[in-house]
């Protein structure tokens, strides 16, 4: 959902969920919550400045037979609330600056059925830089902190990516993450 509030305020909604409730038992049940809440400030007139601050309400309960990336069974549950600000900001017409600031303020269980809940907090800082170093041309260039509280971890990280233009809307770019985590924070 998204609705213009002003000619350079948008409000912007989305829900994904999917609930399951298995004749066998509760050790089959699923459910899958996301609830994105936000404001972005988009000028017309004037678009040097473009900020997006988002609300996201994450819970995670995967299938008895769900597999994560490595091929493991997903025996997890998780709950998030995080808040993020992001914004950027033309310098001059070939240079932008950004910066986002997220927080996770959740919980985890490692076990899909039952048992406590942990505590899962993490920060996340990112400053970007993007270039426009030739006509239909970008480089991009981004400084990542994570740091996760209950895990006593912090890990730094860089990305760089080149893009195309294609059109006035359309970007084909190929890039590398150096870092050995997400920018996504419902990623646990």
């Amino acid at each position: 959902f998204g609705y213009q509030t002003h000619v350079d305020w948008r409000l912007l909604a989305k829900l994904n969920f999917s609930l399951s409730n298995s004749d066998q038992g509760d050790f089959y049940d699923a459910d899958f919550v996301e609830a994105v809440l936000g404001y972005a400030y988009r000028p017309v007139y004037n678009d040097r400045l473009n900020a997006l601050f988002k609300y996201t309400l994450f819970y995670d309960l995967p299938s008895s037979g769900a597999l994560t990336p490595a091929q493991e069974l997903a025996d997890y549950a998780q709950r998030s609330h995080i808040l993020s600000a992001d914004a950027i900001y033309d310098l001059v017409p070939w240079l932008s600056v950004g910066a986002k600031y997220g927080y996770r303020r959740g919980e985890v269980r490692e076990n899909r059925d039952g048992g406590d809940w942990s505590s899962s907090n993490a920060h996340l800082a990112v400053l970007r830089s993007d270039w426009h170093f030739v006509h239909k041309w970008d480089a991009v260039l981004e400084a990542r902190w994570l740091r996760v509280s209950a895990a006593d971890d912090e890990r730094v990280g860089a990305l760089v990516a080149v893009y195309r233009h294609l059109g006035r809307n359309i970007k084909l770019g190929a890039g590398y993450n150096f870092s050995d985590f997400s920018d996504d924070l419902t990623d646990q």
